[in-house]
């Protein structure tokens, strides 16, 4: 996937603003909630993508185990 869909970029800004401010990353009902999706199931799907793309990693598979990556940042345009 090279470029990311409108809901993504959203998707991915959110996660990063939420680290930045509370200093741990979003559940996936906050985030359900934040992009105002019916299910958590379209969270995961736009997660999955964003992960198969290498924007965003999990680091423990557990609750609250999303990273944006350099590479995630830099589409973001934060360092």
């Amino acid at each position: 996937m090279a470029t990311l869909t409108r809901e993504q970029l959203k998707l991915l800004s959110e996660v990063n603003l939420y680290i930045r401010h509370h200093g741990f990353p979003p559940t996936m009902e906050e985030l359900r909630k934040k992009m105002k999706y019916n299910s958590k199931g379209s969270v995961k799907y736009h997660i999955d993508r964003l992960v198969a793309c290498g924007h965003l990693k999990h680091k423990r598979q557990k609750h609250r185990d999303l990273a944006v990556t350099t590479k995630g940042k830099k589409i973001l345009k934060f360092d």
